[in-house]
């Protein structure tokens, strides 16, 4: 895995949403689609953010007024991204440093797919392949 490049492990097309949708219907998506996490960008496709599935753990604690809240004010906004090129391994230690498990991946700024630690345990060909 060492020379291989994020885009080719990466999930795309990545499901990104505005700032001001509604929380609960981002979480109905996110559970239509079995995805645990989308980005959050703005007008010109950049990250501003990102909600996983982690943050609906918060969000169902809350209470279920929580969910008429807007992802701005729920998704966690100091995020981390990588680019199309990047090693895996590099995007992987980022990750496991920052105690992350979705990176967004950017080409020219834009958001063009995102990259967990299932989509990286997936491209081992010496493990098995997740649930």
């Amino acid at each position: 895995m060492g020379d291989t490049p994020v885009e080719q492990l990466m999930t795309e097309p990545v499901l990104t949403v505005n700032p001001g949708d509604r929380v609960g219907d981002v979480g109905e998506a996110m559970l239509q689609q079995g995805i645990k996490s989308v980005v959050v960008i703005d007008d010109q496709c950049r990250p501003e953010g990102i909600l996983t599935s982690t943050d609906f753990i918060e969000i169902a604690t809350d209470g279920p007024e929580a969910t008429n809240e807007s992802v701005a004010d729920r998704m966690t906004t100091d995020i981390y991204t990588v680019s199309t090129d990047k090693q895996v391994e590099a995007a992987a230690e980022l990750m496991i440093t920052e105690g992350i498990s979705h990176l967004p991946v950017v080409d020219d700024r834009e958001v063009v797919g995102i990259l967990s630690m299932t989509d990286i345990v997936a491209g081992r060909p010496d493990l098995p392949e997740p649930n």
